[in-house]
């Protein structure tokens, strides 16, 4: 299967993107978020709770065996961003351990274009990506969890370009009929509408 055979697949369901920051880490969040939504989680995710989707835009190597183990043992239909570098490894180990095999996704940097169902958006962070996907699959409503940057982070400094690129990724939803709320309590993004997990 490719990514234009998921389009629109799940229209009008509520969904969820799942970062790694720190408000992921206390597992009675998901209990305030409607079991209708549908989970899309990135990387080693897996860790905390089992998504329905997995975002993988990074190479094995970056990765600590630990760490590679939760993305090759999950349950969830992984679509991977190969971007850049050296990629044969991570596809092959990926191929002969995955459960469920993986759909390779091409993504473009910026703002995506959400009238290609061949393309996702990209900029900074892989919930970037699956906030893209969450869209691409028919969503109304996205929660946005994880994406914190309220402990120390390799991209702390470019913290009000990914703000910015989080506002502008709204926006664009918006206009088509997309909602994209943040509802981390502790995330530093300001550009996004906030509501805590039991509202949304």
């Amino acid at each position: 299967m490719e990514l234009c055979d998921w389009s629109k697949r799940y229209e009008g369901r509520p969904f969820v993107v799942l970062g790694l920051g720190e408000s992921v880490s206390d597992l009675h969040q998901y209990k305030e978020i409607s079991p209708d939504s549908l989970l899309i989680g990135v990387n080693d995710i897996g860790r905390f709770i089992q998504p329905n989707f997995l975002i993988l835009a990074n190479r094995k190597q970056q990765f600590t065996p630990e760490r590679w183990d939760y993305i090759c043992d999950s349950k969830a239909q992984i679509f991977l961003a190969a971007m850049g570098g050296e990629w044969e490894e991570t596809k092959t180990d990926l191929w002969n351990r995955c459960e469920i095999p993986p759909i390779e996704v091409n993504v473009r940097r910026g703002v995506p274009d959400l009238s290609n169902p061949h393309l996702l958006g990209c900029r900074f962070t892989s919930p970037y990506i699956g906030v893209c996907l969450a869209a691409h699959l028919g969503a109304k409503r996205i929660g946005l969890l994880g994406v914190d940057f309220s402990t120390p982070h390799t991209l702390q400094e470019r913290l009000a370009e990914i703000d910015k690129g989080y506002k502008e990724l709204g926006e664009t939803l918006k206009a088509n009929g997309v909602d994209l709320i943040n509802i981390s309590p502790v995330s530093r993004l300001e550009g996004l509408p906030k509501a805590d997990a039991k509202t949304f």
